[in-house]
């Protein structure tokens, strides 16, 4: 009879679930320190880097949650690619395979200030975290040649005020504005010579930021599965 009724109850649970399938367009503004090098061997300098995206689509999935909340996970950015670059008789500027790696998901938990559900428009607020990944590699195939190794992994923290359209019973559109609240950063640089072991340099950094300049806006068309 136990049995019985936690399969009831869980079969409930599910079909109370609601799920919504997202599509977003991310806009987002970062100023952020940069290091700059002389031949690839020694921190000389450093200055500011500007970074200005105005189109970037993301999808994610939102469910409901007991208290009439929501948890919603996005795949912020997703980009594998590889170049090789060589001839045979190693003339070109450029000999070498590159690679990059750029990988980020987002976890939020949204709360919603109106209980009623049924709204038209119904006013939120989330907290989030989002997990990220970012490796460049270049290794060139010709002797006396620069290797380049890049890795950055991290987590940033957002508090997201957001705002919820419905158009009709499975349709809305979502506006939301992350404010970022803290970013912790590890990243990693080596610099080598393919026909000398001992010209090598590496050193790694790690980064502890809050309220940084970075500023996003999101808007996203919502269907309900």
């Amino acid at each position: 009879c136990l049995l019985l009724t936690i399969l009831c109850q869980y079969s409930f649970a599910q079909k109370n679930k609601r799920y919504t399938v997202k599509v977003y367009n991310l806009t987002t503004y970062q100023q952020s320190n940069k290091s700059y090098t002389i031949n690839k061997t020694n921190i000389v300098s450093s200055g500011k880097k500007n970074d200005f995206t105005v189109l970037h689509p993301t999808i994610a999935l939102n469910w409901n949650t007991k208290k009439s909340n929501f948890r919603e996970v996005e795949l912020t950015s997703f980009l594998m690619r590889s170049k090789y670059e060589h001839d045979f008789y190693q003339v070109g500027n450029v000999q070498a395979k590159t690679t990059e790696y750029n990988i980020e998901l987002r976890y939020e938990y949204i709360i919603n200030i109106y209980k009623n559900t049924h709204r038209k428009v119904l006013p939120q607020m989330g907290m989030s975290l989002s997990p990220y990944f970012i490796r460049s590699a270049i290794l060139p195939y010709t002797l006396n040649s620069e290797t380049s190794i890049e890795t950055q992994t991290g987590l940033k923290h957002c508090f997201v005020p957001r705002c919820l359209f419905k158009l009709n019973k499975r349709m809305q559109i979502d506006v939301n504005i992350p404010i970022l609240i803290a970013k912790i950063n590890w990243q990693s640089i080596y610099h080598g010579n393919t026909s000398n072991s001992n010209i090598k340099n590496r050193y790694s950094i790690i980064d502890f930021d809050m309220l940084s300049k970075y500023y996003s806006a999101r808007i996203g068309f919502c269907y309900q599965l």
